[in-house]
């Protein structure tokens, strides 16, 4: 269950979608995309505290999915890391009454509950 959660989070948060100013909207594949392999400095853009946190709880979700006995407080770590920029996402969707956003983002809300779900579970489970 934690492995299909792990893997609900990693990829339901590449689908996370923004639109700003006038007529311009991503996906968060398309962002990172673009930031790792664009012209732009890769030092610059990875640096910057949002985008090193999801990228590093990409990674760490990643990490989580492939390990059949991955630390609990990696995960929610992972997850953490990760939801920052979701639910960003969500408050600017929410504020900005733009449904799209908000759709994009329920996807990973239901793939964390999943996983905090399946660690409660694995902790019963242990301390019987």
């Amino acid at each position: 269950m934690k492995r299909l959660a792990n893997t609900g989070i990693l990829l339901s948060s590449l689908f996370g979608y923004m639109e700003w100013g006038n007529n311009q909207h991503s996906f968060l594949f398309e962002i990172e995309c673009d930031l790792l392999f664009g012209d732009k400095s890769l030092l610059q853009t990875i640096t910057h505290p949002i985008v090193l946190a999801s990228v590093s709880g990409q990674l760490l979700i990643l990490y989580c999915a492939f390990k059949s006995n991955s630390s609990k407080k990696l995960n929610l770590l992972g997850l953490l890391l990760l939801g920052i920029l979701m639910l960003l996402i969500l408050l600017a969707g929410l504020l900005s009454a733009n449904i799209k956003m908000i759709v994009s983002v329920l996807p990973f809300l239901v793939f964390g509950i999943l996983l905090m779900a399946a660690i409660k579970k694995e902790r019963r489970k242990t301390s019987l």
